[in-house]
């Protein structure tokens, strides 16, 4: 399953074996929510944690279009719909992987809930909270009514991720800058405990305020950031390295990471855009044990 990594903003789907959740209930839309996330390097300690990076990727779209609508370079015709706009994002991680906030720097946010780089370019917001800076990526955004086509061709954005300064209840915060070239936009979630049955140790609870457009595409690579300031070709997983702000063993016997991505809408239930209120995805990732080497 190792490993074609194709990073964007992402937003964030997830590796080996991706859970896809295709929900109707009493909607007369589907939709189709993938979350996937992989972890590298494979080998990886039983016991203790060791530093990593994550690619994390989502993808949204109306389950009757084809998976081009959620590539890299989606049609340009309006051949796909505009899916439903999460509000919200719920995202679940296995318990052996961690989080070190503590690692890196923080970049500030204002009492008001903006951020200090608010209204930046993504090279700029980079250059101020450079020692902050934990992932990059892209994402693909549709503009439209929810149901409908799209009302202009996607609109491709960078994606800074930014361990962010705690909020008042303590917990350590996240930013996802996301810069279409124009309005640039913060989403700032908090790492929390996770409420999700199974494996899971950490979750990161993240509202979603996209002003205007849908999320079809989103990905981001978390770990350590070699280069800050790219051209325009260029952010990949090549630029990021395993660094100490998440880190993961392979402790469990069956070898596996789990992820899981739940995704609540906030534009759904006026006809003719009646999808579904809520979607989630599951996915895991394969580690191998690094067995130490004794002389």
């Amino acid at each position: 399953m190792r490993r074609n990594r194709k990073m964007l903003l992402g937003a964030t789907a997830l590796a080996v074996a991706v859970g896809v959740s295709s929900i109707a209930f009493a909607a007369t839309r589907s939709v189709n929510q993938t979350a996937t996330g992989n972890i590298s390097p494979v080998k990886l300690p039983k016991k203790t944690f060791k530093n990593t990076k994550l690619d994390y990727l989502t993808t949204t779209k109306d389950s009757a279009d084809s998976s081009n609508c959620v590539s890299p370079n989606p049609p340009a015709d309006g051949s796909c719909r505009v899916p439903p706009t999460a509000d919200h994002a719920y995202l679940d991680f296995d318990n052996d992987i961690r989080f070190k906030p503590a690692s890196v720097g923080k970049c500030q946010q204002n009492n008001d809930g903006t951020t200090t780089i608010d209204g930046l370019t993504t090279n700029q917001a980079r250059t101020k909270c450079k020692s902050a800076l934990v992932g990059v990526g892209s994402a693909v955004a549709r503009l439209g009514a929810v149901g409908g086509p799209t009302a202009s061709a996607p609109v491709p954005a960078r994606v800074s991720a930014f361990n962010g300064t705690p909020n008042g209840s303590g917990n350590p915060t996240f930013i996802l800058y996301v810069d279409p070239g124009f309005s640039p936009f913060a989403l700032i979630g908090k790492l929390v405990n996770s409420s999700q049955a199974g494996d899971y140790k950490k979750r990161l609870d993240l509202p979603v305020v996209s002003p205007g457009t849908t999320l079809i595409r989103f990905g981001t690579t978390v770990g350590h950031v070699k280069n800050p300031s790219l051209g325009p070709s260029g952010d990949n997983a090549g630029n990021v390295a395993p660094g100490p702000y998440i880190q993961a063993r392979c402790r469990d016997k069956n070898h596996v990471l789990d992820f899981h991505a739940l995704f609540h809408y906030g534009d759904t239930g006026i006809a003719p855009n009646d999808y579904p209120a809520a979607a989630s995805a599951f996915s895991t990732d394969k580690c191998k044990v690094k067995r130490r080497r004794h002389h």
